[in-house]
Formats: C-alpha cells, sequence, structure tokens
C-alpha cells in the first residue's frame, strides 16, 4: 500500500462534498496502489501477462472486497 498515496485519498475526501467512508478510501486506496504496481512493473520491463496480483489484508471480508474491486479495473489474473 503506497501510504502517500492513502493519504492524499484521505485529504481529498475529507474535502468531497459527498464524502466516503474510511473503509471505501482504504479499500480504493489499496486497488488504486496494486494499479500503479503493476504500470510500474510494466514500465520497467515486466511482460503484463506475467503479472499475478495478490491483496493481502488481515480481515479476509476487506480482502475479498479489495480483491473484487480490483477484479472490475483490471484484466491480470488474481490470485486469493
Amino acid at each position: 500500500m503506497d501510504k502517500e498515496l492513502l493519504n492524499y485519498n484521505i485529504e481529498k475526501n475529507s474535502k468531497s462534498k459527498n464524502p466516503k467512508s474510511d473503509r471505501e478510501i482504504f479499500l480504493d486506496s489499496i486497488v488504486q496502489s496494486c494499479l500503479l504496481s503493476v504500470e510500474k512493473a510494466v514500465e520497467f520491463g515486466l511482460d503484463k501477462n506475467k503479472i499475478i496480483l495478490s491483496v493481502k489484508i488481515s480481515d479476509v471480508q476487506e480482502m475479498l472486497s479489495a480483491t473484487e474491486k480490483l477484479s472490475e479495473k483490471t484484466d491480470c489474473p488474481l490470485h486469493l
């Protein structure tokens, strides 16, 4: 998780007219961080077809929610 990204999203959310819950911001930040990592890996030369994504959170329901959100934003294979 990119902590700077999380802090940015928290700050941005605090100024929103319709703020999201802390949970939503946390999950969105995890997904964004993961997608940014994919972009960086591809920029460094890794073939996208060799990337498998895995979200690890100690709370299983949170992990499943983040993985579901991630599945909506990427065609990379996911590992639970």
